[in-house]
């Protein structure tokens, strides 16, 4: 799904009004989702992904873990972001 994503924001999403804190506003699921995980793995005793099962793996290398992941989509979406502006720069150049 993620390419069927990316090809739907390229074609069909307005670039303007796009801003860098979209970025950044867009990991509050990511983050509700972990605590929700750390939470329920917590009291469950189970953890539905290897990177993040504290159990197997700890508390240090689960953040270090879930740091690395949340980087990751940080700097997919600043990406994004980018891109959108570039594009949308380059059609009011091309537009008349």
């Amino acid at each position: 799904m993620p390419p069927l994503f990316v090809l739907d924001w390229l074609l069909f999403v307005p670039k303007g009004g796009i801003g860098w804190r979209n970025g950044v506003d867009s990991l509050t699921y990511p983050f509700a989702y972990l605590a929700w995980t750390l939470v329920h793995g917590f009291f469950a005793s189970w953890y539905p992904y290897p990177f993040i099962d504290v159990l197997k793996l700890g508390y240090g290398r689960m953040l270090l873990n879930s740091a690395g992941l949340i980087l990751a989509f940080l700097a997919l979406e600043l990406l994004l972001v980018a891109l959108g502006r570039l594009i949308e720069r380059y059609q009011s150049k091309a537009s008349p």
